[in-house]
């Protein structure tokens, strides 16, 4: 994730970087940050979470919690676990 925006950094622990990572757990999620199965991807926005909630920023960890639901329920792929943009299934070649 690029810190440096607009020529601006955004500092450790304010609001502008928990907006930063809640956008940057939301790709990942959608698998457009990090090649991963869902579950990888699930775990790596669990842990975003975590540290959205431990510098106090509950609004941006709640709403990253809403996308780590939609993801664990499968609203990223398509049937039987299609990834629709490759045209690949999950868990490897037939």
């Amino acid at each position: 994730m690029n810190d440096v925006v607009a020529g601006s950094i955004k500092p450790f622990g304010s609001k502008a970087w928990a907006n930063d990572l809640l956008s940057y757990g939301i790709k990942v999620l959608k698998g457009e940050a990090m090649i991963s199965r869902p579950s990888g991807r699930i775990h790596v926005a669990l842990l975003i979470k975590e540290d959205l909630q431990e510098a106090g920023f509950w609004w941006q960890a709640r709403t990253l919690e809403f996308w780590i639901h939609k993801a664990m329920r499968g609203d990223f792929y398509g049937p039987e676990g299609a990834d629709p943009r490759s045209g690949a299934e999950r868990g490897g070649s037939s």
